[in-house]
């Protein structure tokens, strides 16, 4: 029997690797798991996740000091991806360091060779150390640690401490855009597990990590996608329980939230105004769901008379937004609110991706709202100067509405021909989604697992 480590650092995991089949997976095989938690979660899990062969343990707390936040600085700036570049533009713009822009400026230039990102990570591994983390490592006696999220640093401080104690190692990445926006893999697993081919292209362009040391295995959480127990609503049951006409189309707007997207809200306000002069053809619904951490102007969209808000998209363990977690009911609800939408309408979010499982129609807004701001603040920079967004666009699988014009227009055009763009929506399928089988969590397992003996 193998004790395995592995990583939660919030909801995000929770859903995707907790609640999706690998947790199940790992306890078949006979494994012996020890869930790593941040502490304000520590309750919450053991409640949930707790049984004979699952213990729940808090991160146990280390300082974060100088020389770790200093390879930090480094590996976030050591990347040559347009995501990188328009960061550290931006942070200059807001901020009007000269010195600092500089300094990050070389290091992303230094960030195309690959001996340089080499010599970040011998210097991060030689001389960032936590003993703390040795002896709680030590304590439990794993036989792997698995971080679930290479870029977070809770995952890299465990990875960093179980490699120097010669302990297996495996990892991955969190999500598709994790390995171009967020700097380089400080800590590189034998074996780096991704999602899609995509991840795979990012890890080895960007990261420079050989093609042998990369595994895909598909998207966990997409196996709920096909689970018949999910899909059991029907469309009229599911509509009908949130509150909408089954006789009516669905238009479902994806939210981002305020953080990135403050006009968010005004997307929902044009849609309301053309639907109330008749601009939308045919008879239609609109339900907006929320970020489930961050904000969303609730109290100015539920005003709107032909929109929907939709509070049931995740419950939270605090008063903190960032302390959402999604049941499974929660999930369901998720997964049927795009099976059934005719649109998915979103600004620079993952659920175009997610609308894609369904083979559902996506817009992409590309502009302020009613208000404009300036580029560096404009949402339009996402699918331009964002290395995931821009090579998704690239494939022409949704639409991306610069103005409210085209933004009512593109409705249009989906809600009477659907099958538009279907060519080019398989091409983001075969490339962000891979699989779509069901058997994404085992594959995960497996990966972890395979090279060693049970």
């Amino acid at each position: 029997m193998k004790k395995i480590i592995i990583t939660v650092a919030g909801g995000f995991i929770a859903r995707n690797i907790l609640r999706s089949g690998v947790l199940d997976k790992f306890l078949a095989y006979g494994c012996e798991v020890v869930l790593v938690v941040t502490p304000d979660k520590l309750e919450y899990y053991q409640k949930e996740f707790s049984g004979p062969k699952v213990r729940i343990v808090r991160m146990p707390l280390y300082p974060n000091t100088f020389i770790d936040r200093f390879f930090a600085f480094l590996a976030r700036n050591t990347m040559r991806t347009e995501s990188v570049s328009m960061l550290q533009k931006s942070d200059y713009q807001g901020r009007k360091r000269p010195f600092i822009f500089f300094v990050k400026r070389l290091l992303y230039f230094l960030g195309a060779f690959r001996f340089f990102q080499a010599l970040v990570r011998f210097g991060d591994n030689c001389l960032v150390r936590y003993p703390v983390i040795s002896e709680f490592i030590l304590k439990e006696k794993p036989d792997i640690v698995f971080a679930t999220n290479v870029i977070e640093n809770m995952d890299v401080v465990l990875l960093r401490e179980a490699r120097r104690l010669d302990i297996a190692i495996a990892g991955m990445a969190k999500s598709w855009d994790n390995l171009t926006n967020h700097g380089i893999i400080r800590v590189l697993p034998p074996r780096l597990l991704v999602h899609n081919p995509f991840l795979k292209m990012c890890a080895m362009r960007y990261h420079f990590i050989p093609e042998s040391r990369i595994k895909v295995v598909g998207i966990p959480h997409y196996d709920w996608y096909v689970d018949p127990e999910i899909l059991k609503s029907s469309r009229e049951e599911f509509l009908r329980n949130v509150g909408l006409d089954p006789a009516k189309k669905l238009i479902l707007i994806a939210g981002i939230g305020d953080f990135l997207a403050p006009h968010e809200w005004e997307i929902a306000k044009i849609i309301n105004e053309a639907i109330e002069k008749e601009k939308i053809k045919g008879s239609v619904n609109v339900l907006f769901r929320p970020h489930p951490n961050f904000m969303a102007n609730r109290e100015k969209i539920i005003g709107m008379k032909n929109i929907k808000f939709d509070d049931g998209v995740a419950h939270y363990t605090s008063a903190e937004k960032g302390s959402w977690e999604m049941s499974k009911a929660e999930i369901a609800h998720l997964v049927n609110s795009l099976r059934y939408a005719d649109v998915v309408i979103n600004i620079a979010s993952s659920m175009t991706i997610d609308a894609v499982a369904f083979d559902r129609p996506v817009i992409c807004a590309a502009f302020d709202g009613e208000s404009k701001e300036p580029y560096w603040d404009s949402v339009a920079r996402f699918y331009t100067d964002f290395t995931h967004y821009k090579l998704l666009t690239e494939t022409r699988g949704f639409k991306l509405a610069h103005s409210s014009v085209e933004l009512i227009q593109y409705i249009n055009d989906y809600l009477k021909n659907p099958a538009e763009d279907a060519v080019e929506r398989r091409k983001i399928f075969s490339e962000f989604i891979w699989r779509l089988d069901g058997h994404s969590a085992e594959r995960l397992v497996s990966a972890v697992l395979g090279k060693y003996e049970l």
